[in-house]
């Protein structure tokens, strides 16, 4: 299960950066998504540990 878990943050991680960098608007557009991510990421490091 940790292997998924890690696998799902990568693929979330890899999105809001991508998110994060291609625009201001897209930064914008999707602030609440790459809050989210960076919370869960954040959450699933903490139970991890």
């Amino acid at each position: 299960m940790a292997a998924a878990n890690r696998l799902l943050i990568a693929k979330i991680a890899m999105i809001a950066s991508i998110a994060g960098i291609s625009t201001i608007a897209g930064l914008i557009e999707y602030s609440r998504f790459s809050i989210l991510a960076i919370l869960a990421i954040m959450a699933i490091l903490a139970i991890s540990y």
